[in-house]
């Protein structure tokens, strides 16, 4: 079994960016939820472990938000300590670097009291900077097929998030096969990706990509 720093560190190094967000100064960064023990208090800490995507160090502080792909589990605020050291991104076809951001325990209950399926791992989240406390993960039927990125189908949404809960979808993730479908129809071992998209006055504007190992 990985320790949390582990398995956040495989986390975060599968994850690669090709583009930038809707906003110069907004920033959407992938993150790790998890549940550990403190050693020295026996206390449960509820560890967000997050990375933010570019080749320039990012400007924050203060606190980002953080939108769980669990609707069981409320949207936080979670407050900025630092931003580690730039990394480059393994996995991936295109050259990439990510930021490891220093945050905060969270310390609502609901995160406390939730019981995840693997010993010690939570689930995914978006983190958005800057806040975005009304942000709500979204339902796959609440997100009409018409409104994704022009190209791909409903059946391809993973992921869906209404930043300001006026009930349409501001950022999406989608999977595909980035390599030629074989003569079955099915995607080869090893070419599932993913990508996401910022939806912006125009158009959605895709804002990373990652490519599976």
């Amino acid at each position: 079994m990985h320790s949390w720093p582990a398995r956040a560190a495989l986390f975060l190094l599968a994850w690669a960016a090709i583009g930038a967000s809707a906003d110069a100064q907004e920033r959407i960064g992938s993150a790790l939820l998890s549940r550990e023990r403190d050693t020295a208090t026996a206390a449960m800490r509820i560890r967000l472990g997050a990375a933010i995507e570019g080749a320039a160090r990012p400007n924050m502080s203060g606190h980002v938000t953080a939108v769980p792909y669990d609707p069981a589990l409320p949207t936080v605020q979670v407050a900025i300590k630092g931003i580690g050291a730039r990394r480059e991104h393994e996995c991936t076809s295109k050259l990439g670097y990510y930021w490891v951001l220093e945050l905060a325990d969270i310390a609502n209950g609901a995160y406390l009291a939730y019981r995840p399926d693997l010993p010690g791992h939570i689930g995914d989240a978006v983190i958005l900077y800057p806040p975005r406390p009304r942000a709500k993960f979204m339902a796959h039927s609440r997100v009409w097929p018409g409104e994704l990125p022009a190209g791909y189908a409903h059946k391809q949404l993973t992921y869906a998030i209404d930043f300001d809960a006026d009930g349409r979808a501001d950022y999406v993730e989608v999977k595909l096969c980035c390599a030629p479908l074989g003569k079955d129809g099915a995607c080869p071992s090893g070419s599932q990706c993913w990508k996401a998209f910022r939806r912006t006055p125009r158009a959605w504007r895709e804002v990373w990509h990652r490519e599976e190992c």
